[in-house]
């Protein structure tokens, strides 16, 4: 069990440094009160890494590895700076040469398991936004990966408990093994087209091949990848706070129309060519209770999937409106359409339906499933209708903010 998680952790590794840009990757495990290079680390012998010192990491120490481990905080930082509190583990890499690094927690829900840490990377300017958050859904997948192997140890401990305990642990034991798989698949594939085109990009400004003019054209390109790898990374977190149960909603009063015209100025960034948004404003508010940056979240992959399903463009037409103690937003498409057959499959994690006619679109399959779960977990729901070849509508629920103004009834 021991030889598989390491070697786990040697093609996840090498994953996130190939995505990165990272000349070394490893993940630090938390032992008492010091970290441990876990064996097989990418870019660093397995001699080498089995002689390294430990890195004492006391939760009231305040070191930068004490400071991501028990504070939650990201750090990156030049190994060569003279900083003392900056320079994380200088002493523990002195012997493979680091030169800069930056580190991310590595939790299980409360359970601090870490960190995972990458060095010397290829970019000019050093570690970026993009490959904090690489690192992130690198640790979210080694934490489903270690609660996996901790369950499968309580399994082994205890033969004599009830067998339908026991059947429960082992369908939970196999759930999180395919979604680790997924998840490393959608961070290895999914994120490198964005990451492939930004870097392109940055490379041509650091060798001055873009002049003030083209910037200026290129700017909206990079802005829009970076919005879709945030994203994508949104996505997964949330999917794995879900799983974990460590998804917590601050809910509030919330100005759905306001909510909604942001959302649709993020999705001009990634608008597909053809296709127009259309938002019918209302006169009054509709004033929903709930978390707005959660429901930014559902708005946004409802109205992504509404354009992307229109490859033959056309008008994607969003209302607001209120009916029966519940505020509601109706996304309108006259894009592909679904199957009446379809339908039920249509909220499951991962469950992306796939057709000729679709199969060119990207997707990872989990858009639908978190805003369904979203929805819910707000006292709402999401409904669909939807006709092949004639487009869809998907319509958000929430429940109304009791004694307020409200936008006139559904049409």
């Amino acid at each position: 069990m021991d030889d598989e998680l390491s070697h786990f952790y040697g093609r996840l590794s090498a994953t996130v440094a190939k995505l990165a840009g990272a000349g070394r990757v490893g993940f630090f495990l938390l032992e008492n009160e010091t970290l441990l290079l876990q064996e097989e680390a990418f870019g660093i012998a397995s001699d080498l890494a089995r002689t390294l010192p430990a890195i004492e990491c006391r939760a009231d120490g305040g070191s930068a590895a004490t400071r991501v481990v028990h504070q939650g905080e990201i750090v990156r930082a030049d190994l060569s700076s003279d900083d003392q509190g900056m320079a994380l583990n200088r002493h523990s890499l002195a012997p493979v040469g680091a030169k800069n690094v930056v580190a991310v927690p590595w939790s299980s829900g409360a359970t601090r398991l870490g960190l995972v840490a990458a060095y010397d990377s290829s970019a000019p300017g050093g570690f970026t936004e993009d490959d904090v958050w690489v690192l992130q859904v690198s640790a979210t997948t080694a934490a489903l990966v270690w609660q996996q192997r901790e369950l499968a140890k309580r399994l082994v401990a205890g033969k004599d408990e009830e067998g339908e305990r026991m059947r429960g642990v082992a369908e939970r034991m196999g759930e999180l093994e395919e979604m680790k798989r997924k998840i490393l698949n959608l961070a290895a594939h999914e994120l490198r087209g964005p990451l492939t085109v930004i870097r392109g990009y940055l490379s041509m400004l650091a060798d001055g091949s873009l002049d003030a003019a083209s910037l200026r054209r290129v700017l909206p390109i990079l802005v829009g990848k970076a919005a879709q790898m945030d994203a994508l990374v949104t996505q997964m977190l949330e999917v794995a706070r879900l799983e974990e149960g460590r998804l917590h909603l601050e809910t509030a009063v919330v100005d759905l129309g306001a909510v909604v015209r942001d959302t649709i100025d993020v999705a001009a960034l990634l608008a597909v060519p053809g296709v127009t948004v259309f938002f019918e404003r209302r006169p009054e508010p509709v004033l929903v209770v709930g978390d707005a940056q959660r429901i930014a979240t559902i708005a946004g992959n409802l109205i992504d999937n509404a354009m992307k399903y229109s490859p033959d463009g056309g008008l994607v037409h969003c209302e607001l409106g209120s009916e029966g103690g519940k505020g509601f937003l109706a996304i309108r498409d006259e894009g592909l359409g679904i199957a009446s057959h379809d339908l039920p499959s249509l909220f499951t994690r991962f469950g992306r339906i796939v057709t000729a006619d679709n199969s060119h679109i990207a997707g990872t399959g989990l858009g639908l499933h978190l805003s369904h779960e979203l929805a819910r977990m707000q006292g709402g729901d999401i409904t669909v209708e939807s006709e092949l070849g004639r487009g869809s509508v998907f319509t958000l629920w929430l429940p109304l903010a009791e004694g307020k103004s409200m936008a006139g009834s559904r049409s």
